[in-house]
């Protein structure tokens, strides 16, 4: 069949010619179906990862940390012990599952296209009768009583408090206080998190019941919701907190926390000597006689530096440090960030303001 002429002399507008616009429509459509193939296609080619935690009698166990590599994803165990990834790319992984209070395992997974893997994930308990493990039950012992406030002193409601190795949420009431019962002497830490301001980490030296003020700094007013979010310590995995928190709930007696406090009064001496002159430091012993390399240094709870001495960092910009002799971090928080368990490790915490390292979320 021979195509009609067009109706419009050369040079004219032939948007309206039958023909042309028949065409196009076949040409959108084509592009449309490529696209919906290449979607459905891409689709296809993942699958998700399913699957619970129990314990060696078959109980759920919940806040496990998965970690599914390669691509470094995590996820944590529900109450039921469930956890899933989802949109996996089909090939093989390994999960690296911890738990507080069980030994780590690592599982290999092959994940398929269109299809769920379920691996049987298994953990055995330690024994709860470890040497110089204490773990913090008591309800009796000092009191922790903070008050959380903005630049102009108003309290703030509604903030969410955790107390490392006491308390994992709390939130303030209205007068912007938070208490916490059952500590010894020493080092106690808090966590303080609002929508809208920049969160907190606090540290300080309990020598007796104690009422504390925590002032939190009003985040810019130009940030979008998502950044604001993030800003406020909401918007990123919590793990390194979470591990401080599980740390402090079984550190032994040789491990110790220095506070700020005991910073504030040696300025700008090296933390190598700001630890061992401290009168924390100072009950346990200080730092080790080479600090490095055989230390190990862990910044913000995160990552371990590489050939960093703790000479090179100063008391004035620290706002608290962990101290661990080696085998003494029973939960492998610090192993599992690339510290030798065989060494002494230190955890340091930076204050809010610093600029070499500042502080995550």
């Amino acid at each position: 069949m021979k195509r009609p002429k067009p109706r419009f002399a050369d040079g004219e507008n032939r948007k309206h010619d039958p023909f042309m616009m028949r065409s196009m429509r076949i040409a959108v459509g084509v592009v449309v179906a490529a696209l919906c193939a290449a979607v459905s296609a891409s689709a296809q080619g993942t699958g998700e990862i399913r699957a619970r935690v129990l314990d060696d009698a078959g109980a759920p166990v919940s806040d496990a940390q998965i970690e599914l590599n390669p691509g470094s994803r995590r996820a944590l165990s529900e109450n039921d012990g469930g956890f899933l990834f989802t949109q996996v790319k089909a090939g093989a992984y390994t999960l690296q599952i911890r738990r507080i209070g069980y030994q780590p395992v690592t599982i290999q997974v092959t994940v398929s296209a269109g299809a769920p893997a379920s691996p049987a994930v298994a953990l055995v308990a330690i024994p709860r009768v470890l040497d110089s493990i204490r773990v913090f039950e008591k309800e009796y012992g000092l009191r922790y009583t903070g008050t959380v406030i903005d630049e102009r002193g108003a309290p703030i409601e509604g903030a969410v408090v955790m107390v490392p190795g006491k308390a994992r949420e709390l939130r303030t009431d209205a007068s912007g206080r938070f208490s916490v019962d059952g500590f010894r002497v020493g080092t106690v830490l808090a966590r303080v998190r609002k929508i809208g301001y920049a969160p907190q980490l606090h540290s300080l030296q309990m020598m007796n019941s104690k009422i504390d003020s925590i002032r939190m700094k009003p985040l810019a007013q130009n940030l979008s919701a998502v950044q604001i979010n993030a800003q406020s310590g909401f918007g990123k995995d919590t793990f390194a907190y979470r591990d401080l928190d599980e740390r402090l709930r079984w550190k032994g007696e040789k491990s110790y926390v220095v506070s700020r406090q005991e910073f504030d009064q040696q300025g700008t001496t090296d933390l190598s000597n700001a630890i061992r002159y401290s009168v924390t430091g100072g009950k346990f012993g200080g730092t080790l006689s080479h600090p490095m390399p055989d230390g190990c240094v862990i910044i913000n709870g995160e990552r371990a530096l590489r050939d960093w001495p703790l000479t090179a960092f100063y008391a004035d910009e620290v706002e608290t440090v962990e101290v661990y002799p080696p085998k003494s971090d029973p939960s492998g928080s610090l192993e599992a960030r690339g510290c030798d368990p065989k060494k002494q490790t230190y955890v340091i915490w930076m204050r809010s303001n610093s600029k070499r390292f500042p502080p995550n979320p």
